[in-house]
């Protein structure tokens, strides 16, 4: 109520001799307290409503980090147009598998020929943040050819022709459907699957590594080895330095904001930084020194935090985010690792819960001195060349 009304009504009041009656009843007590309720009132009212403001800004920059992080729609017609392996003259199997939620997950699996598909490693592929299985299916396809592997492609949900909607948590069910299924196929050898991850899928790969190390039950399917490429510490951690970097002309408050904002408001986290020092699994980092999204700070971290008992990392100098694998030696690099693993996997014993104890003789490795990466610029700068496929739209 406006001061200006409580004047008029203190007014009427006066000229009608209503005081001097309050005054005889002794009544002004009653009065004061009628004042102080009302006040009272208006200030619960006013705290709800900033409350409720406050609540819903919440909960809308909760589910903003998702739909930010999520990209199935680029390009447009990524839910409806789902490149083929045969589209480039090889044969596959074209799968709808169930997550643990009913959630049905479409895939590609390559496979080798009959006579060598059951001998060779098994490699389940987990793709960036945006667009579908088909806009990786060259460098899949790639891998099958060049390290003479079978390769699983995972489409995750709400993305291609899979069902439901992207979550961290259903994420992490559509690779446990991947990887049970791999481990189940009579057709290939359940004891060399390999987790490859780019950028977001490179925290499924880890996310899905660490469920199998904390699970028992889960420990038969412990992969042989992983390959992680390109990808972040978590989410809140890449979120702060692209808001830093690429947008300058935020307002500065809102720019303090998010480089405040708790974890907690983060729908997704992907910690992978957490999750990574649980893993023992042999593990190769490829980082790309040009990535335009994730700093090759990150990718240091990751690997100074693995307890990996074999871990290499490799450095490509001219590498981008989504385009290392066109860089001299990308493949060479990871054949050459998956071929040590294989080497040294009869050194590697066994123990009941299927964990291994780490041989003296086997070293870790790695291609370049952590300390130069750490003085690196959180960003590099693009080079630009003359590959119009590099003017694609990132794919996180």
């Amino acid at each position: 109520m406006r001061p200006s009304k409580l004047w008029s009504i203190y007014q009427f009041i006066c000229s009608c001799g209503i005081c001097r009656k309050i005054k005889e009843n002794n009544i002004i007590f009653y009065l004061t307290i009628t004042i102080i309720i009302i006040i009272v009132c208006y200030l619960i009212g006013f705290l709800i409503t900033f409350l409720l403001l406050f609540s819903y800004i919440i909960y809308y920059i909760y589910n903003l980090c998702d739909k930010l992080l999520y990209n199935p729609y680029n390009p447009e017609d990524s839910r409806v147009n789902v490149p083929t392996p045969k589209s480039y003259g090889l044969d596959y199997d074209n799968l709808f598998l169930n997550a643990k939620d009913g959630t049905k997950i479409h895939m590609q699996f390559i496979k080798q020929p009959i006579e060598t598909a059951n001998k060779c490693i098994t490699m389940i592929y987990f793709h960036g943040n945006a667009g579908n299985i088909g806009h990786r299916l060259i460098n899949a396809i790639e891998f099958h050819k060049r390290l003479k592997c079978n390769v699983l492609m995972v489409e995750y949900r709400g993305y291609g022709f899979s069902e439901g909607r992207p979550s961290e948590k259903g994420l992490y069910q559509d690779a446990l459907a991947a990887i049970q299924f791999v481990n189940s196929c009579r057709q290939v050898d359940s004891s060399k699957i390999v987790l490859f991850g780019r950028s977001l899928g490179a925290a499924v790969a880890i996310g899905l590594a660490d469920k199998i190390n904390r699970n028992s039950r889960l420990s038969h399917l412990r992969p042989m080895a992983m390959v992680i490429e390109n990808t972040f510490t978590s989410v809140p951690d890449i979120s702060r330095h692209l808001i830093a970097q690429h947008t300058p002309d935020c307002p500065f408050w809102i720019m303090r904001f998010f480089q405040f904002m708790p974890d907690w408001f983060y729908k997704s986290r992907f910690n992978s930084i957490d999750k990574i020092s649980r893993i023992t699994v042999p593990t190769i980092f490829i980082s790309a020194q040009l990535d335009e999204l994730i700093p090759p700070k990150m990718m240091a971290k990751l690997f100074k935090n693995s307890p990996a008992i074999y871990k290499e990392l490799h450095t490509f100098e001219s590498g981008t985010h989504n385009f290392t694998w066109k860089c001299p030696s990308y493949y060479e690099t990871i054949d050459h690792f998956l071929k040590t693993i294989l080497e040294l996997k009869a050194l590697m014993v066994s123990t009941e819960n299927n964990t291994y104890d780490t041989p003296t003789d086997i070293p870790s490795y790695q291609s370049i001195d952590l300390e130069a990466i750490e003085k690196m610029p959180l960003i590099a700068q693009q080079i630009q060349n003359d590959d119009p496929s590099n003017n694609e739209s990132n794919r996180k």
